[in-house]
């Protein structure tokens, strides 16, 4: 930790948070392979592989370098994002599959 920030590293990835979190339940759902943490939104997203299938999860609880928010609050905006990725459902872009939460955490699978 420098500074107040913590690295993780997750498989191949490291990236940085504001605080410490653990990811452990990460591994339930497959191998990380890659993240995304430039995020201001306070969503970190990650590319999971499990049984030759990949998965793009979107995860909101923890606070991520450039966010400046409340967690409650990213999470509040994830779930409420759920009906519009329903709603714009295209062939071209990215299928919702399921979501889930286990507090303080809430994660979209597409």
């Amino acid at each position: 930790m420098i500074n107040g920030i913590i690295d993780i590293s997750l498989g191949p990835s490291s990236f940085k948070l504001q605080e410490k979190h653990n990811f452990d339940w990460l591994f339930e759902i497959g191998n990380p392979f890659v993240v995304f943490d430039k995020q201001d939104s306070g969503n970190l997203c990650f590319g999971i592989e499990r049984n030759c299938h990949k998965l793009f999860v979107k995860y909101a609880g923890a606070k991520t370098i450039e966010f400046r928010g409340s967690t409650v609050d990213a999470i509040y905006r994830l779930k409420s994002a759920i009906q519009a990725y329903i709603d714009l459902s295209h062939e071209a872009l990215i299928v919702y599959k399921y979501s889930f939460e286990t507090p303080p955490r809430f994660c979209c699978c597409f």
